[in-house]
């Protein structure tokens, strides 16, 4: 199988990329008090690295889609463990579609 032939590393990487990425955006979408020019610049260069993965390797693209759901959810127990917020607070399936939460030019400050 192809995935078996993959440098795990790598993909690993991605996986922990997006998940600091989802959940940055989830905490950012609930503390707007918190708010800072600071982790607007963070969200841009975690997806400024995911894009440069997803260019360079474009089987990074096919897991994107594949685990997208799962990454997602650890992101949000992230989030809660971080906040402290119950899991009302943020949505159990993502807001946003995929192709937006790579996109630069949104959710900045």
């Amino acid at each position: 199988m192809l995935d078996d032939q993959r440098d795990g590393g790598k993909d690993w990487h991605f996986d922990c990329l997006l998940e600091q990425l989802l959940s940055n955006l989830l905490k950012f979408r609930i503390q707007r008090g918190f708010r800072t020019p600071v982790w607007g610049r963070q969200i841009e260069l975690l997806k400024m690295k995911i894009a440069d993965l997803l260019d360079e390797d474009r089987w990074l693209n096919v897991r994107l889609m594949h685990k997208f759901s799962k990454i997602y959810h650890y992101a949000r127990l992230q989030s809660m463990i971080e906040t402290g917020f119950n899991d009302s607070a943020f949505p159990v399936t993502c807001p946003w579609r995929v192709q937006d939460i790579i996109r630069v030019d949104l959710f900045q400050i």
